[in-house]
C-alpha cells in the first residue's frame, strides 16, 4: 500500500508528503473518509499543475535528432570516462619478459618498515625511527626578517613544497646547492694558516625572480636545520661547479662476484635432474617435480662431486639454494603409499621385544649412558636414522630388510659412518625353559 502511495505522491507538493507521513504514524487516520477525499483532491491538483518531464529525449519529438550523432557522442563519452588521465604509453617490443617465478617468496625491500620510514623522512612527513621514536613533520617556521616583506607566506609555502616534494636526499642537496652561492669579498685580510672559511649567500627563485635572504629565513622557510646546509657546503666539489659528491654510506667496492660459468654449471646440474609427472596437480601447472628421496643439500653434494671430477670451480650451498629456489619452480614429489587393510586382531597385537637382540646389545655396547648410545627416542643417532628412512620412503617403499641396513650405514653423511651388526642363527637363544624355571615371581634371589 505504501509503495503505491509513494508512486502517486512523488510529483506532488510538501503537503501531500506531510499527509503521507501522518498516515504512516497513525494507521486509523487512513481509514477515515475525510482523509481519502483529501488525498484524491491533492492528486487531482498535482496532475493539473505539474508538467511531467520525460526522463529521456525521444527521437520522434526532437526535430534535430540523428542516430549517428547520438551514437558517436555516447561512444566518445564512454571512452573519455574509461581512459585514465596521464596514462603512460607502452611501446611495442620494449616490454620486459617476466622472469620465471620461483617457489620461494621474493623479498620486497621497498615495503619494509625501515624503507617506508626513510621515504617519509625524505618527504618531510611524520615517521617512526628504528628506536621507536616519533618524529613530527616539517612545517614552515616563523622568522623575524626583512625578507618577510619581499616574500609573502604563500610563496614561502610554494618553496617549502617544492623542496620536500623531491623526496630524495641527493636531489634535495642539489636544490640547496643551487640556491647557495659563495661570496668572494673585494678585500680580504687573512693570516697565514688561517682556518677562516668563505662566506655564503642564500637565494630563493620565485616566479623567475631571484631574492637574496638571510640564513635564518632560508632555514625557516624550508623547515630544516644547519646540518643539511653544512653538509652541502662541505661536499661541494670545486673542480666541477654545481655538483656535490654522492652519498657513499652503506656502499663499498669489495663485492664477491661469482663467475657466470659457475652459475651456468649449477643451472645445468639442476636441469639434468630427471623430472617426474605428478598426477595430483593442476592441468596447466608450471611446477616441476623431482624424486623426493634427496634434499637440496644432497643435490649440492652431488654437484660438488661432479665439479671435482671435472676439475671445475664450484659454488657454495647458499648460491646453489638461491638458484634452485628463485630461478626454478621445483618441488620434491612424495609418493602416496597404498593403504593396507589390517584386521582388528593384528591392530591389537602388542609389539614385543626380542630378548636375544637386547642381550647382544648389552654385550656389544659397553659405553652405556653416553650421548648417542641410549634408547631414548630423541637421541641423535636414532633421529638421524629415522629422518633418513623417512626421506627414502618418499622415493619408494622398502621391501627387504637389507635395504634398512644400507640406509643405516649411509644415514650419517659427515664423519665416521654407523656400524651395523647383522644377526644370524647363532645370536638367537631359546630361553623358554629358563623362564619356566624362574617363574613369574622373579626377585633378586634368583640372580
Amino acid at each position: 500500500m505504501e509503495n503505491k502511495e509513494n508512486k502517486l505522491v512523488a510529483p506532488c507538493s510538501s503537503r501531500t508528503k506531510l499527509l503521507l507521513k501522518l498516515s504512516r504514524e497513525n494507521a486509523n487516520l487512513v481509514s477515515t473518509l475525510y482523509f481519502r477525499k483529501l488525498v484524491l483532491q491533492l492528486l487531482f491538483q498535482c496532475n493539473q499543475t505539474v508538467t511531467t518531464i520525460p526522463p529521456f529525449d525521444d527521437s520522434d519529438a526532437d526535430p534535430n535528432y540523428s542516430s549517428s550523432s547520438s551514437s558517436t557522442s555516447s561512444s566518445s563519452e564512454d571512452s573519455e570516462e574509461e581512459l585514465p588521465l596521464n596514462r603512460p604509453a607502452i611501446e611495442d617490443g620494449n616490454e620486459e619478459e617476466t622472469p620465471n617465478k620461483g617457489k620461494k617468496r621474493k623479498a620486497k625491500p621497498e615495503m619494509w618498515k625501515k624503507a617506508i620510514a626513510k621515504r617519509r623522512r625524505n618527504a618531510g612527513l611524520e615517521y617512526t625511527s628504528s628506536s621507536k621514536k616519533l618524529w613530527d613533520h616539517h612545517v614552515v617556521q616563523n622568522a623575524d626578517s626583512s625578507a618577510m616583506k619581499k616574500i609573502p607566506k604563500d610563496d614561502r609555502k610554494i618553496v617549502f613544497a617544492e623542496y620536500w616534494n623531491l623526496a630524495d636526499l641527493q636531489r634535495q642537496r642539489d636544490f640547496l646547492l643551487k640556491n647557495i652561492e659563495t661570496v668572494a669579498p673585494r678585500y680580504q685580510y687573512k693570516r697565514v694558516n688561517s682556518n677562516r672559511k668563505s662566506n655564503h649567500a642564500f637565494y630563493f627563485s620565485i616566479r623567475d625572480a631571484k631574492f637574496r635572504v638571510c640564513k635564518l629565513f632560508f632555514r625557516s622557510t624550508l623547515g630544516i636545520t644547519d646540518r643539511p646546509i653544512r653538509t652541502v657546503i662541505n661536499k661541494q666539489t670545486f673542480t666541477t661547479k654545481g655538483l656535490i659528491t654522492p652519498d657513499l654510506r652503506g656502499r663499498h667496492v669489495r663485492h664477491c662476484h661469482i663467475n657466470n660459468d659457475v652459475k651456468n654449471d649449477i643451472r645445468n646440474h639442476i636441469n639434468s635432474i630427471p623430472r617426474i609427472n605428478s598426477h595430483y596437480c593442476r592441468k596447466d601447472s608450471s611446477r616441476e617435480y623431482i624424486e623426493g628421496g634427496k634434499t637440496v643439500a644432497q643435490l649440492h653434494r652431488d654437484y660438488v662431486e661432479m665439479c671435482k671430477a671435472g676439475n671445475k670451480s664450484y659454488a657454495n650451498y647458499l648460491m646453489y639454494n638461491r638458484i634452485f629456489n628463485n630461478e626454478f619452480k621445483i618441488s620434491f614429489l612424495c609418493q602416496k603409499r597404498p593403504i593396507k587393510r589390517i584386521s582388528r586382531e593384528k591392530k591389537n597385537l602388542k609389539i614385543k621385544k626380542i630378548i636375544s637382540t637386547i642381550l647382544s646389545f648389552l654385550c656389544m655396547i659397553c659405553r652405556q649412558f653416553c650421548s648417542g648410545h641410549t634408547q631414548n627416542e630423541g637421541d641423535s643417532v636414532h633421529s638421524v636414522i629415522e629422518r633418513y628412512i623417512k626421506r627414502a620412503l618418499r622415493s619408494g617403499p622398502i621391501f627387504v630388510p637389507d635395504q634398512y641396513m644400507t640406509l643405516i650405514r649411509t644415514a650419517k653423511i659427515t664423519g665416521k659412518p654407523y656400524e651395523v651388526h647383522e644377526l644370524n642363527h647363532e645370536n638367537f637363544f631359546n630361553i623358554k625353559e629358563l623362564a619356566s624355571t624362574i617363574g613369574r615371581n622373579y626377585s633378586k634371589k634368583h640372580k
